[in-house]
């Protein structure tokens, strides 16, 4: 069982990020989330509300932060940046707490979340990118796929 505060940007994230961490680690998540728009007592920037919700976390004896950023415009990298620099700063300071940073990317995203064995099995297929709008092992699939060689194609 991992008690951990998830940062996001709304309610989307609160929503989804507890759920995937959960699938791809294999363990009970016991979850608190917070926007970053309520970590307003620091003043402006990502990076000193990543360094309150670090603060909290470890006041609330949580096992670690989870912080994600959208990358709706070009500052999401920026973004990033910040979170990482903000992350070493408070690691140089105090015993490091695990803080695990990332920008969500709409695009990839659509394709993970829509993929049902990604999923069941907390990871994409390998080898291979599924249509978003497509139901995997379907029909349409099936006519995508180039012939095997120890298929014959029909015509």
């Amino acid at each position: 069982m991992i008690r951990l505060l998830f940062v996001g940007d709304g309610e989307r994230d609160a929503a989804t990020n507890p759920h995937l961490v959960t699938v791809i680690t294999g363990a009970q998540v016991i979850p608190t989330t917070k926007p970053w728009a309520r970590l307003n007592q620091t003043g402006r920037g990502y990076d000193l509300k990543l360094l309150f919700a670090i603060l909290q976390a470890r006041q609330d004896g949580l096992d670690g932060v989870v912080a994600a950023v959208d990358r709706d415009t070009s500052r999401g990298r920026d973004r990033l940046r910040e979170l990482q620099a903000a992350r070493t700063k408070d690691r140089e300071k105090y015993a490091p707490l695990p803080t695990a940073l990332g920008v969500a990317d709409p695009h990839a995203e659509a394709w993970l979340l829509d993929d049902p064995v990604g999923r069941a099995d907390g990871a994409p297929t390998p080898g291979r990118r599924p249509h978003p709008h497509r139901p995997a092992g379907g029909e349409s699939e099936k006519r995508d796929r180039p012939p095997s060689p120890s298929q014959p194609t029909t015509q």
